[in-house]
């Protein structure tokens, strides 16, 4: 879908993705976090690379396929910190803009 520059889908996917990863996880945690993201239905998505977020994806359900939690945390964990720090280096070279994505 990046390929073929079908953001929207894209994106559906992805949040879709990010949805049932958690309803697996049966973390309430993790699932309250999540719901305060989508406040008013609406998230920001963050610009990363496709191929970079389709292998930490693919990472992730490996593990999870695996039946191994501990290294499905530890990828999902990575997932996180990776688009926190290009959001983070995003704003620090002032290239940051907000897409906004009513979900």
């Amino acid at each position: 879908l990046a390929l073929e520059k079908k953001d929207s889908e894209r994106g559906s996917t992805d949040r879709h993705f990010h949805r049932r990863t958690i309803e697996i996880a049966q973390n309430v945690i993790l699932r309250r976090l999540t719901e305060a993201c989508h406040v008013l239905g609406m998230i920001v998505q963050a610009s990363r690379p496709a191929d970079v977020l389709r292998q930490e994806h693919l990472g992730i359900v490996a593990a999870i396929a695996e039946n191994n939690p501990d290294e499905a945390e530890r990828r999902a964990r990575e997932h996180v910190a990776g688009t926190r720090a290009a959001i983070q280096k995003q704003i620090a070279e002032g290239k940051f803009t907000p897409v906004w994505v009513v979900d």
